[in-house]
């Protein structure tokens, strides 16, 4: 009977956090005239590392940006959603108006690589929207490419990753890239790795072809229905198999 009370008292505290962890994400997408933005979370425990984030940001001279997060810690479970929230802190007190990406990484990084366990990293891609020149500021932290989709020739481009992990090297000089041409109604698409290494009962991954082929053949839909139907997908495609990884996407769709 001991057992089983605190089973059930640490049951009910995860189911707490769980909720607290919710709240965290956002509750919707920032509303931007021409474009369409969405993100989705799932969490393979009660609570997760991956995280996405939307911030509006205005400078002094009332010039309007938006930041877009979205990271993964190596791991999941507690430990790894209690980092994805000191990160989530890190970056919205460091983020400021938008203007200037290199010194809130290099912020984040040092205060993550002096806090860290061994081998608790953070991969994460922090980018900032201009609404008014479609221009586009990113820095990626070893998380992976951007994949963005042309409908025009049905064509995908990997947008490279360039740097390492947050919290491995405190003094580490990371790369800020930026683009402001992009194809009409071009589809920018962020996921974390629990997407493409997603493995059913065959012993099958879904892959990035699985995401292509879910981004391309929803590419007309709202951004919200494109990251809904992916997971969609994805729950097919595991057919019950246990989900091994946290699961996060974002859909930026660029004006046509």
């Amino acid at each position: 009977m001991p057992e089983l009370q605190q089973h059930i008292q640490v049951k009910e505290s995860l189911t707490l956090a769980r909720e607290v962890q919710q709240k965290l994400l956002p509750e919707k997408a920032p509303v931007v005239e021409g474009f369409d933005i969405a993100g989705r979370s799932v969490y393979s425990e009660d609570v997760g590392g991956d995280y996405y984030d939307f911030m509006e940001m205005t400078d002094d001279a009332g010039e309007r940006r938006i930041g877009v997060t979205v990271g993964d810690v190596a791991g999941h479970g507690v430990v790894a959603a209690l980092t994805m929230t000191s990160v989530r802190v890190l970056l919205r007190s460091h983020a400021g108006d938008g203007t200037v990406l290199k010194p809130v990484i290099r912020a984040m990084n040092r205060h993550l690589a002096e806090d860290a366990a061994a081998g608790r990293f953070v991969t994460l891609v922090y980018l900032v929207l201009e609404p008014d020149t479609r221009e586009v500021r990113w820095i990626n932290a070893g998380h992976g490419p951007l994949l963005l989709y042309d409908p025009a020739t049905d064509k995908f481009e990997e947008l490279s990753v360039q740097d390492i992990p947050l919290g491995v090297n405190p003094d580490w000089d990371f790369h800020e890239r930026t683009r402001n041409t992009w194809p009409p109604g071009a589809i920018l698409v962020v996921g974390t790795d629990g997407i493409w290494e997603a493995q059913n009962a065959e012993g099958q991954v879904f892959g990035k072809d699985g995401l292509k082929q879910a981004i391309s053949a929803k590419a007309k839909l709202p951004a919200e229905q494109i990251c809904d139907e992916v997971m969609q997908r994805l729950d097919y495609f595991l057919g019950g198999e246990p989900q091994r990884d946290d699961m996060t996407l974002v859909v930026i769709k660029f004006p046509t």
